[in-house]
């Protein structure tokens, strides 16, 4: 309320109501007193408000600003503590994190993501390389020269249109959205050749052993079968061997029979670039096309076990083109077998 309008108006009731004369000449004063206030208010406002929209304008745009009194602290915290790095939220300090990667809400993998701060005293920010392109299987828009330079930060907005990274701290989670243009077209199942792990040295052995003895018309014989399956991985090469071994005892002037029985016997190693696996020694093919055959040399075979679950039977190829974001759904004698 405007204080003249106050004061009138209470001079007004004090004309009809005499009894109230008292309360009005109490009240004047200080309704005086808050107009003089009010008057100079604006200059002191504006004084005292333009450091608050200097500190607003200065911080960090992702973040509010908060100003910490040190004055309130007790003791020699007052002045050895520096409050000003909590000002702006939350920051991130530079350094290597190592983090889940996301890329459009799915899984890429657990990388060390380096961080660094555009400024001083700012909030850190991921660098991308080279190697999180390659496994997050991305074409970027514009060459990156600058990704092989060292003590650089490369921001994935810098080389990817529209795309933006979001860092969530306590989950030690790097969010990645990239605009679908850019994606490398993977299969369904796709796992990236570098995630995968020949193994550990480790060493295996599996028999199998049976005996048995017969009695007729006092004639006796004993039997015995011995299988064994016998395996070495060392780093990317495995030994396999496996064999037989029987022992038939003899009987009235028979001789005892002794055969052993070498099944296979090779080194075999992964060729993850030609998506197969070399096998050099005593081997059978696989025999999914024509009959098993036993063979002494090297053989190279693809493996499709290296493949991903979708390319590992005959299925059409689909094109298209859409113009917004769309759903695609196929279906096969009218049931839904696939959508994305």
């Amino acid at each position: 309320m405007n204080p003249r309008r106050a004061m009138l108006r209470c001079a007004r009731a004090c004309r009809y109501l005499p009894a109230r004369l008292a309360l009005c000449m109490f009240m004047a004063p200080i309704l005086v007193g808050w107009s003089a206030s009010a008057r100079a208010a604006p200059t002191h406002g504006a004084a005292s408000d333009a450091p608050s929209a200097n500190r607003e304008s200065n911080a960090n745009p992702d973040s509010g600003f908060a100003d910490f009194d040190s004055s309130m602290l007790s003791g020699g915290a007052r002045s050895a503590v520096n409050l000003s790095r909590f000002e702006h939220a939350n920051p991130v300090l530079p350094g290597i994190y190592n983090l889940d990667v996301y890329m459009n809400h799915k899984w890429v993998g657990r990388v060390n993501v380096r961080f660094s701060a555009l400024t001083p005293g700012a909030s850190a920010r991921p660098c991308i390389t080279q190697d999180m392109l390659d496994r997050m299987g991305l074409q970027p828009a514009k060459g990156t020269p600058q990704l092989g330079r060292a003590g650089t930060c490369v921001q994935i907005g810098q080389i990817i249109p529209d795309a933006q990274a979001h860092f969530d701290q306590p989950d030690l989670r790097l969010d990645i959205s990239v605009p679908q243009a850019y994606l490398g077209q993977m299969p369904r199942g796709y796992v990236n050749p570098d995630s995968w792990d020949p193994g550990v040295p480790a060493g295996m052995l599996n028999y199998n052993l049976n005996s048995y003895h017969t009695d007729s018309s006092g004639l006796s014989q004993t039997s015995t079968y011995l299988g064994l399956k016998a395996g070495l991985n060392i780093g990317p090469w495995h030994l396999r061997q496996d064999s037989t071994a029987t022992w038939i005892s003899g009987n009235q002037g028979t001789p005892s029979q002794q055969h052993w029985h070498t099944i296979n016997a090779y080194v075999q190693r992964d060729l993850p670039s030609l998506r197969s696996t070399l096998t050099v020694g005593d081997s059978y093919t696989d025999g999914e096309v024509f009959d098993s055959l036993s063979l002494r040399g090297a053989q190279l075979a693809t493996d499709d076990r290296m493949l991903p679950q979708s390319l590992r039977g005959y299925a059409p190829v689909i094109h298209g083109v859409a113009d917004t974001n769309a759903k695609v759904t196929v279906t096969q004698n009218g049931v839904q077998i696939y959508q994305t």
